[in-house]
């Protein structure tokens, strides 16, 4: 998507100097005004505000005062739903414009993230590492349908805790927003917060969440993850963005960290790339995502150069990859963990699958098909509930024959096991690895 304007939605509440304060500094520092714009909130009882920002070129929504802090999220979204803006920032009445054309920078880092994934966090002089003024697009919003959960009371932590699951909660240094807080003194608004705060999220002084509110807040994020994972064409995007960003690491082992940087799909020169098609991986995703998949144990059959590892760890809990050759101690990194020993090595294949719990899907790369056959049979039984047995490469020939395709044939007409398994080909991308899948349960 293209980004040419910010909205600036602003909740206010009978503060008018600072009001007046923060559109002397938006006046001055706005540069080209076609690329910004504000939104107010005023509350029903705030006539001074509301008769001060009538006289304004900008918009107003004015509705009862709910209850108050509490209220915020919903406010944020009420003012979303008239925006204007690709950009759209949650901000505080009590703020001061700091850098010159500052809506220029927004969205001039806004077009490096055309997937619209992302919330950005400027210079705030006040818990800048929680991102206070969430800046997110008008994409997501769209994808969750709100730019606030009104279920939480803490917004700009969950706006991040979203974009980090993406690896983009970014930072933009070159812009300075400072939230001069009117909390510091003798503030209704911060009076109001503190009531709201101690009832609904802090179980002590320390600012120390709830068991509950962390419980909430927690499964709030899981979800809007989900929906943004949901919407495939963009996860892609996202996803293999994320893989650009990695740095080959020297130390480790010969084969752990990877040693390769990722630079593209299957179109891109091996090694430095992600051997699968872009279109075939929106498909295996968009699948994957339809039956809630995500999270869990993924295996991987034949690890290659590590990169289809950290792709997939970006979407399980686990990925556990085997590494043909002579059984050793395998390696173990985070999320990931790579196994030495043979698929068709049956006392390898029990030792390794002790250790499996949580299994949602199986990647098998083989092309041999005896290989397939002794890891299919042996980790099928070993997904519990809804899963996914995914086939890669069975476009890949190796010496003119592809052992991959007979035996999906075989399987389709029950030749293995006496029953016929229904098997999905993808067939979008002509110039792919060749990918297929089951879906089992």
């Amino acid at each position: 998507m293209s980004f040419r304007k910010v909205s600036v939605l602003v909740p206010t509440r009978k503060r008018l100097g600072y009001l007046e304060r923060m559109l002397n500094t938006y006046e001055q520092t706005v540069g080209d005004r076609a690329l910004a714009e504000i939104v107010f909130r005023c509350d029903s009882d705030d006539q001074q505000t509301i008769e001060f920002l009538c006289h304004r070129p900008f918009k107003i929504l004015i509705g009862p005062r709910e209850e108050g802090y509490k209220s915020l999220p919903r406010f944020f979204n009420e003012m979303a739903r008239v925006a204007n803006g690709d950009l759209l920032m949650c901000c505080n009445d009590d703020v001061i414009f700091a850098t010159p054309n500052w809506p220029a920078l927004l969205l001039a880092e806004a077009s490096k993230y055309p997937d619209g994934i992302f919330d950005f966090g400027v210079n705030v002089g006040l818990n800048d590492d929680k991102f206070p003024f969430s800046i997110i697009s008008r994409r997501l919003r769209e994808i969750l349908g709100f730019i606030n959960d009104e279920r939480l009371l803490f917004s700009d932590v969950f706006l991040l805790d979203v974009a980090k699951a993406f690896n983009r909660g970014i930072r933009i240094t070159n812009v300075t927003i400072t939230h001069d807080w009117a909390g510091h003194g003798h503030d209704e608004t911060r009076i109001d917060a503190n009531r709201h705060e101690f009832a609904m999220v802090f179980k002590d002084a320390t600012g120390a969440w709830t068991e509950e509110y962390r419980i909430l807040h927690e499964n709030a994020v899981n979800e809007a993850v989900d929906k943004i994972r949901a919407n495939t064409d963009i996860s892609a995007d996202v996803l293999m963005s994320a893989m650009a960003a990695y740095q080959p690491c020297v130390d480790g082992t010969e084969i752990w960290p990877p040693k390769v940087r990722c630079e593209g799909w299957r179109d891109h020169p091996p090694p430095n790339n992600l051997h699968y098609s872009r279109l075939e991986t929106v498909a295996l995703l968009r699948a994957m995502s339809k039956r809630s998949l995500f999270g869990g144990t993924i295996v991987l059959t034949n690890y290659t150069n590590g990169l289809p590892n950290l792709f997939w760890s970006q979407l399980f809990d686990r990925v556990i990859a085997i590494h043909g050759g002579e059984s050793s101690a395998p390696i173990r990194d985070g999320k990931n963990e790579i196994h030495f020993g043979d698929v068709s090595d049956t006392k390898f294949m029990y030792r390794f699958m002790e250790g499996i719990k949580d299994l949602r899907v199986v990647v098998l790369e083989d092309v041999h098909y005896n290989n397939l056959t002794s890891s299919y049979f042996l980790l099928r039984p070993r997904i519990q509930g809804t899963g996914m047995m995914a086939f890669i490469n069975i476009a890949v020939e190796t010496g003119g024959f592809n052992g991959a395709r007979r035996f999906l044939a075989d399987l389709r007409r029950g030749f293995l096991d006496n029953r016929s398994h229904e098997i999905v080909f993808t067939d979008v991308d002509p110039n792919g690895a060749g990918v297929a899948y089951e879906v089992i349960g």
